[in-house]
Formats: C-alpha cells, structure tokens, sequence
C-alpha cells in the first residue's frame, strides 16, 4: 500500500449540519453495504429531546453524527479512504 497524499488544504471540513442533512435526505430501503449498517438505522438512531426550559420544542438529536464527523474529517487529514468503502455487492436484477 503506497503512502497517502496530504490532505488538500483547499478541503474544507465536514460539520455536523452536513451530516444531518445527508442522513435525512437519504433514501431508505437500499442494501446495507459489506459493514452491515443500513441507512435506515443511521437515520432512525437518534434520540428526541425537549427543551427542558420551556417543556416544549421536541427535536432530534442523532446519536451517530459526532462520530461521523470526525471519522469523515480522518479521512480528509490522511488524504485517503478505508478501502471497505470501496466494495459494493452488485447484484443485477432482470426486468419481467
């Protein structure tokens, strides 16, 4: 395996908000990749919370997107990416 690049200083960071939106605008009922996690348990694994100063205001707080943050934001500062994230299983499906 060859030594990855730096990282781009022209990559920005990823944020919390980014991940957020990338979790709910995506589609459910795709295959879980070779990991095993499906999209539908990184969207469905958060907690809700209530502002606890007014008793109201209930809001999703995702349990996983700290450490996505920072896995993502790994991967740009070593300049490469797992190679798992590369395998996919395809599989074709004949039309009727």
């Amino acid at each position: 395996m060859s030594k990855p690049e730096a990282r781009d200083s022209n990559v920005e960071d990823i944020f919390a908000a980014e991940v957020i939106e990338a979790l709910e605008l995506s589609m459910n009922g795709k295959s879980a990749g070779p990991d095993g996690i499906s999209m539908e348990f990184l969207k469905n694994a958060y907690s809700v919370c209530v502002d606890l100063s007014t008793g109201a205001d209930e809001f999703k707080q995702y349990v996983m997107v700290q450490e996505l943050v920072y896995l993502f934001n790994k991967v740009l500062e070593c300049g490469y990416d797992p190679e798992d994230w590369a395998t996919a299983a395809l599989v074709p499906v004949p039309k009727p």
